[in-house]
């Protein structure tokens, strides 16, 4: 029975059960990046098996069809009402011809020479871990074409093939939503339960955490939480001139709606008029969630 190749990875897979050492264990073959997932189990019954595909399923993703023999676990009807309620395709071969199911006829092969070389499970593991990081024919490794980059394991690999493409982004993106203090804030101190120390910054020992000088001269090290702290001069001179550079290029009161800047909307500041509510504030769902095709 010959396979279409999946347009991306997880739309199909393959599964199937074999005994090892007097133990039972089933695999997960992705048919698009050939990527294994192997698990022992305490039975062979449609629960442990189901169990089991909700813990890969969960790390992956749901297929679109699963492919697997005839067994037991598999034709019975609680696996088909799993099917059902996680959407996807239960697909069988003929039971007279098992062999359609190659692909994860081949994995169990490829599973059973790393278990029949590995003495531990930790050695194991670390075949399993070279086995998915290896390039196949076509110039990719397992991993590659299921995660879109490169795993590390204990073989000798240049850091930069490790970074994935957009890396860098993400890494700005998360330090930006770090709210970090600079030497010469100041602000109230919380020590023993309340706030009416005062003191400066002097540095950061570690993340989050500050060694701060109160006023009596002391030195203490308390985390971000326990600090309450004003902008420094250094903060609020760039923040007044930010507002003078805004205030020099935005359009003259009457000119026309206000105008909107990458997603922001400049807003003129206005003394409020006496018996006028304040207006309310503009809510935008994040463009991050919102999905696109």
């Amino acid at each position: 029975m010959t396979h279409p190749v999946p347009h991306r990875p997880y739309y199909k897979v393959g599964t199937d059960l074999f005994d090892w050492d007097g133990k039972s264990y089933i695999v997960v073959t992705d048919y698009f990046s050939n990527f294994p997932e192997v698990g022992m189990l305490q039975s062979t019954s449609s629960k442990t098996v189901i169990s089991y595909l909700k813990t890969v399923f969960a790390r992956h993703g749901v297929p679109c069809e699963l492919f697997s023999d005839n067994g037991p676990q598999f034709s019975s009807g609680e696996f088909a009402v799993f099917a059902k309620e996680w959407g996807f395709k239960h697909t069988t071969p003929s039971p007279t011809y098992p062999k359609s199911n190659g692909l994860a006829e081949s994995s169990v092969k490829t599973v059973k020479n790393l278990l029949k070389k590995s003495q531990t499970n930790d050695s194991f593991q670390k075949s399993l871990l070279i086995y998915r990081s290896t390039p196949l024919q076509n110039g990719l490794s397992p991993a590659q074409m299921l995660m879109g980059r490169r795993i590390r394991s204990n073989l000798p690999v240049c850091e930069d093939l490790l970074t994935p493409k957009g890396a860098s982004r993400i890494r700005k993106s998360k330090e930006g939503q770090k709210e970090k203090q600079a030497p010469g804030d100041n602000g109230h101190i919380r020590s023993t339960g309340t706030w009416q120390q005062t003191g400066q910054v002097q540095e950061e020992v570690a993340p989050r955490s500050y060694r701060v000088q109160v006023d009596s001269g002391l030195l203490l090290r308390r985390n971000r939480i326990d600090l309450q702290l004003q902008q420094s001069q250094r903060d609020t001179v760039a923040q007044e001139a930010g507002q003078q550079d805004t205030a020099g290029s935005a359009e003259p009161a009457g000119s026309g709606p206000d105008r909107a800047d990458h997603g922001l909307t400049k807003v003129q500041a206005s003394p409020p008029a006496a018996g006028l509510s304040r207006p309310k504030r503009h809510v935008q769902p994040p463009k991050r969630l919102i999905e696109t095709c």
